[in-house]
């Protein structure tokens, strides 16, 4: 589905209390800015989309469509535009470099030259068992796997977010 802004959109009313909306609550959308010049995004760009990502994972793990397979599909992309985020903050740059465009997680974690924590190791190695490769497996997740799946992308994402902030 495309979103124009201005457009309305009706959101299940399961998905609306999964989000935490009261019926009828307007939401804005906001769409980001078109990436400009040399580069494959900003860092703002990159962490915008990071949240996006999580936020439709987490729509699809909710739906009453059973969307797991989509939802760990889209987590996967939301630790991936996390770790591009931090690649730009940590080596000051204004995008992301051409270099830098894949999908590999722990090449991506490896360039932003961030060191797991202990107890995020586990974890990692669960989600970089993800691949951009997901969307053509037959096979489907189960609720509870796709749910810790998302469980540990919002771990180490928020941990990715604190290793990048200011300071």
């Amino acid at each position: 589905m495309r979103v124009e802004a201005g457009n309305r959109i009706t959101i299940p009313d399961d998905i609306v209390r999964q989000l935490g909306l009261k019926p009828g609550q307007m939401v804005e959308v906001r769409f980001p800015a078109p990436v400009t010049g040399r580069g494959l995004g900003t860092t703002a760009q990159w962490r915008h989309l990071a949240n996006q990502r999580l936020d439709d994972a987490t729509v699809l793990l909710v739906s009453r469509k059973r969307r797991y397979n989509g939802a760990v599909y889209l987590g996967g992309y939301a630790i991936e535009c996390s770790l591009k985020a931090a690649i730009c903050i940590l080596k000051n740059l204004p995008t992301l470099p051409e270099e830098y465009k894949t999908h590999a997680l722990d090449d991506l974690l490896t360039a932003a030259g961030l060191k797991l924590p202990n107890h995020l190791v586990r974890k990692f190695l669960v989600i970089n068992s993800w691949s951009v490769d997901i969307r053509y497996q037959a096979s489907t997740w189960k609720a509870q796997d796709a749910k810790k799946f998302l469980e540990y992308v919002r771990e180490v994402k928020q941990w990715i977010e604190m290793e990048t902030l200011p300071g």
